[in-house]
């Protein structure tokens, strides 16, 4: 009966499609970004992430608590 029947798998979820490196909002979020890039100097610019993002170890943006 039911007591050795496997359980039901989940339903796969749709995939999401690459975004095309012709879109316009591609294009234009590349160009903001090199835009941005090329208006800092000194240690702003060796800065690669957004300010607030948070370091690779964890919450806070200046580093550790």
């Amino acid at each position: 009966m039911g007591l050795f029947s496997k359980p039901k798998a989940p339903k796969p979820q749709p995939v999401a499609p690459l975004p095309d490196d012709n879109d316009p909002a591609v294009l234009r979020a590349k160009r903001m970004s090199i835009l941005s890039a090329q208006g800092r100097s000194g240690r702003d610019s060796t800065i690669l992430n957004r300010p607030g993002a948070g370091d690779a170890l964890g919450d806070t943006p200046g580093g550790l608590k």
